[in-house]
């Protein structure tokens, strides 16, 4: 059962997925997150899973929060790979190279972020079960 809840409520739900599609974490704002801890909800942990539609940084506050309590989490980085490669597929009719778009993102993001004013170090945006 697929349920919308207000971030104001959402610590009252019992959901197990959670999915972010806000802008809150986007590089440059990185340390804002749509989720602080008092407005987590009940089950934060393993038996969660916590989505974040943003792809820079590559690991937002939000996933790194969810990591660190245990909740299995998904990053922006492989809906935009996968978005590009779907794109790639209906425009050439040929496999995307799906190893060589995450390659290009992170040097991408990489590069971007040693030039710019986050210089932390990114996790690699493969996802060793969807290569």
């Amino acid at each position: 059962q697929v349920m919308p809840a207000r971030f104001q409520k959402l610590c009252q739900s019992c959901c197990q997925i959670l999915v972010n599609c806000t802008s809150l974490g986007m590089h440059p704002h990185t340390e804002t997150t749509a989720l602080p801890p008092e407005a987590r909800p009940r089950g934060w942990g393993p038996d969660m899973v916590v989505f974040d539609t943003i792809y820079n940084p590559i690991e937002t506050r939000l996933l790194r929060d969810a990591r660190e309590a245990g909740c299995k989490t998904i990053g922006g980085a492989q809906m935009f790979v996968r978005q590009a490669a779907a794109q790639f597929e209906l425009w050439t009719g040929r496999p995307a190279p799906l190893e060589l778009f995450c390659q290009i993102l992170e040097q991408q993001l990489c590069a971007q972020h040693a030039a710019g004013s986050d210089a932390t170090a990114e996790p690699s945006p493969r996802d060793p079960d969807h290569p």
